[in-house]
């Protein structure tokens, strides 16, 4: 339940970036700010707000299915219901951001506050007429949908509060906080359309620096307060299609603070782009991680990418994000080809008192098996993708679910999906490890070859 509710947001994102004929309007940081600086204690962590007014359906659905694989790349194919659902998710969406905008509504802010761990609370400004009622009924729709749970909503002043039943009536008494730093990060945040701000309090840090003095890095200790001086706040800016872009500032202590942060995100970089599993999916993560490597400005770390810069990140990591879709759906038809051999094959020996057939070919001609099963979807070039290990005479004293009869053929060990094998008993098992492969597999011929 607790992940289904922090899905709210992001539903509340999908369901109400669908209306392309809203009129455009700027972000005002010293309005946002006074709006929801009554709903901010000295427990809140993070503030999201998100204009529901500034989104072009038309250009946000085509950028999604322009982000998609066409037909003519190699790396996979989209099925076309997924076009399909794409399109009712649109129309859906259309449906609910109308209800929205009818009731009065315009922006949604996010608030997580320590408090009330691990959950969050909304806020959304009435505007001049706005139907309460109606967004009521709007929310505990949306509540219903991520399965929230004794959800509940309350107007308070000019602003209608909702989140878990306990989570508002928090609120309803709510000690504020002054948070002044809360009108720089919205501005830091620019005019977007998205914008995500990080306010770690003073006891916050403190804590942090309290618990774990130092942070374990795989070349050594630095000290924590590389965090909490590097970070006095953080904003994010986000505007979507058609000209999506991304801003990131960070604000620090001072300007050796925000060297150090720096400092500390370059040996975390260089950390991930050695790490031999992330080389592999993204072999040019280095490069990757360069594109998004913010640079020292005095007190601040920022990050700025243009509407191209970003779109063409976007399609560098989705790439091979793709390739790992189609590579888990080859899996999956794989395991299932397994499983109907595995079936025959017990089926095979039951008809002969217990002897398995010597070759997988032998269940094809006895009409035990469809042909096309011996194909492995993972090398479709070859007739057989399976390499089949008939057991041998002393096969009732071995441990049948321990001796391989079956694995996938493969020209070179596939390290960032490994194999399928499968057992005696039946039971299939994913083997990421060659070292650990091959012991049982040395283990399995060794008992074939035992005499009686």
């Amino acid at each position: 339940m607790r992940r289904k509710f922090t899905l709210i947001i992001p539903s509340m994102v999908l369901f109400s970036i669908l209306n392309p004929n809203v009129a455009q309007t700027s972000a005002n940081p010293v309005q946002s700010a006074n709006t929801i600086a009554p709903f901010i204690d000295n427990q809140t962590f993070v503030v999201g707000r998100l204009d529901v007014s500034r989104i072009d359906v038309e250009a946000f659905v085509n950028k999604v299915l322009e982000f998609l694989p066409k037909e003519d790349q190699d790396e996979v194919t989209i099925p076309d219901e997924v076009t399909v659902q794409i399109n009712a998710a649109k129309a859906l969406g259309i449906q609910w951001q109308q209800v929205f905008l009818q009731a009065g509504g315009k922006d949604i802010y996010g608030v997580y506050s320590m408090n009330d761990f691990p959950y969050f609370f909304i806020a959304v400004p009435l505007q001049p007429g706005a139907d309460v009622p109606m967004l009521k009924s709007w929310l505990a729709t949306v509540a219903k949908a991520c399965d929230v749970g004794e959800f509940g909503s309350e107007q308070i002043g000019h602003t209608l509060v909702a989140g878990r039943k306990e989570t508002v009536e928090r609120v309803k008494s709510l000690f504020t906080a002054p948070r002044p730093e809360l009108m720089a990060a919205f501005a830091a945040a620019g005019d977007a359309t998205v914008q995500l701000l990080i306010l770690p309090t003073r006891d916050q840090r403190r804590v942090i620096e309290e618990m774990m003095p130092n942070l374990p890095l795989p070349k050594g200790e630095v000290p924590s307060s590389t965090l909490t001086r590097g970070i006095h706040w953080a904003s994010v800016g986000v505007n979507l299609p058609p000209k999506i872009s991304l801003g990131v500032r960070v604000k620090s202590q001072d300007a050796q603070a925000a060297q150090n942060l720096k400092n500390l995100l370059d040996q975390f970089y260089a950390y991930i782009s050695s790490v031999h599993e992330v080389k592999q999916l993204f072999p040019n993560m280095k490069e990757l991680l360069q594109r998004v490597t913010p640079t020292v400005k005095a007190d601040r770390l920022e990050l700025m990418l243009t509407p191209q810069q970003t779109e063409v990140l976007i399609q560098d990591i989705l790439k091979p994000m793709f390739v790992v879709l189609r590579i888990e759906a080859e899996l999956t038809q794989s395991v299932s080809h397994m499983r109907q051999i595995l079936v025959a094959c017990n089926s095979y020996a039951n008809d002969h008192q217990g002897q398995w057939p010597e070759t997988l070919q032998v269940l094809v001609e006895a009409q035990k098996l469809d042909v096309k099963l011996l194909n492995n979807p993972r090398c479709p070039e070859r007739k057989v993708g399976y390499v089949y290990i008939p057991p041998g005479p002393n096969r009732k004293k071995f441990f049948v679910d321990q001796h391989i009869v079956l694995y996938e053929l493969y020209d070179e060990w596939p390290q960032l999906h490994g194999i399928w094998i499968g057992f005696m008993d039946g039971h299939l098992e994913r083997m990421e490890k060659r070292d650990r492969f091959e012991k049982k597999l040395a283990e399995t011929r060794a008992r074939n070859e035992e005499k009686s």
